[in-house]
């Protein structure tokens, strides 16, 4: 698997760099590796030491038809974690995503993979996305599972930038705060609910701070902090109720 993820990242970057020789101002790719405390996921911890995550992004700008997206996505234990050992890549996720700016909001749209490697574990989700061009960039995406779950997860968002160019030039905080919805069904699969406690309901929310470091014009270390809690519609699963993740990522886009 780990054989098929690495030929996965460099074909869509070899492929994407290709793309790009024939249209600079069309294409772009971006590349992402990280260093992680902990792997949680809406709120479920699903490592218990450091990880390893990495993504590969290729992007096509077709003006008023909008941003079309192929994304490969992976989590890597750097520590043993349970039953998964240490080196063992537990999730590959592959993301098809569309989205276009339009007078005050931008709309989005996209499908994702969920494979898990060494499971027969793999689920699918499609999305709706729709963001305001205003204060606090407020944002609310819905997630439907159409494999394993068949629910709905909805998930609210808002940010703002700080400029800090006066300690490192062209350097920015950024400040995110999340809360998640999850349907019955979500909350049966992922939040521990037996089928007769399950109920619709929040489920998670989050917080976190970063700091955008360019190092040169294409590339940019970022690091960062997240506090994400389970809400008490989703506090039955057996993991810690809170977590507080640190890392750094690295990024190169061209």
């Amino acid at each position: 698997m780990k054989k098929l993820l690495l030929a996965a990242m460099m074909f869509v970057t070899l492929g994407s760099l290709s793309a790009a020789d024939s249209s600079e101002n069309m294409f772009s790719v971006s590349l992402t590796q990280g260093i992680s405390s902990k792997y949680v996921w809406r709120g479920v911890a699903f490592s218990e030491d450091t990880v390893n995550q990495g993504d590969a992004t290729v992007s096509a700008d077709l003006d008023e038809f909008g941003t079309f997206s192929v994304g490969v996505w992976y989590n890597l234990d750097l520590e043993k974690s349970g039953t998964v050992e240490a080196g063992h890549v537990s999730e590959v996720d592959y993301t098809f995503g569309w989205e276009n700016d339009f007078d005050g909001y931008t709309l989005g749209a996209g499908y994702i993979v969920y494979d898990f490697p060494g499971t027969d574990g793999e689920t699918r989700e499609a999305y709706l996305s729709v963001s305001l061009d205003t204060y606090l960039a407020p944002s609310i995406t819905a997630y439907y599972d159409v494999e394993d779950v068949d629910g709905l997860y909805l998930e609210l968002a808002i940010g703002h930038d700080f400029d800090t160019d006066s300690i490192v030039k062209g350097s920015s905080v950024s400040v995110g705060a999340t809360l998640g919805w999850a349907s019955d069904e979500m909350d049966q699969a992922y939040y521990g609910a037996s089928e007769g406690e399950a109920v619709d309901g929040l489920s998670n929310a989050s917080l976190s701070v970063s700091w955008g470091i360019p190092v040169c014009e294409m590339i940019s270390v970022t690091p960062f902090i997240t506090y994400t809690t389970l809400l008490d519609n989703a506090t039955t699963n057996g993991t810690e109720d809170a977590n507080i993740i640190g890392g750094l990522n690295l990024s190169i886009e061209f």
